[in-house]
């Protein structure tokens, strides 16, 4: 294992890597807490915050396409389609808890836990990307 893929990454892979891996982190310390009390809505705050912050980093990454050839250097790939469905989940997660829909809220925020953050994690280790540098260098 090696940092150094991370060190030598550019801001925004690294503000990307740490958004997730804090969003991933204050998921499963929510998973573990009574629902409804202070400490989860605060904990869910921070929870949405962190996924903010990795979905909209993430429209300042490119480079995946860049392995099919150099004319796609700066294009996103199909894991961007992931941007718009984490937004538009963050988004109905928090407006069903406004409303009272705690079954629906969630229904949202599990969908985003194991789909934007395991999900897109595990993409995250495809040959030659950050991660898969880092624990396979």
């Amino acid at each position: 294992m090696s940092l150094e893929p991370i060190i030598h990454a550019s801001p925004a892979i690294q503000i990307h890597l740490a958004a997730a891996l804090a969003a991933f982190l204050a998921g499963l310390f929510i998973f573990t807490r009574r629902k409804g009390d202070v400490v989860h809505r605060a904990a869910g705050v921070i929870f949405v915050t962190l996924l903010l912050a990795t979905a909209l980093s993430a429209l300042f990454i490119t480079g995946l396409m860049e392995m099919f050839g150099p004319q796609w250097k700066g294009w996103y790939s199909p894991i961007h389609l992931l941007i718009p469905l984490t937004l538009l989940g963050l988004l109905a997660a928090v407006r069903a808890i406004l409303r009272g829909d705690v079954a629906t809220h969630r229904k949202e925020m599990r969908g985003l836990f194991f789909g934007a953050l395991l999900f897109a994690g595990a993409l995250a280790f495809i040959p030659e990307r950050v991660l898969w540098r880092v624990f396979f260098p």
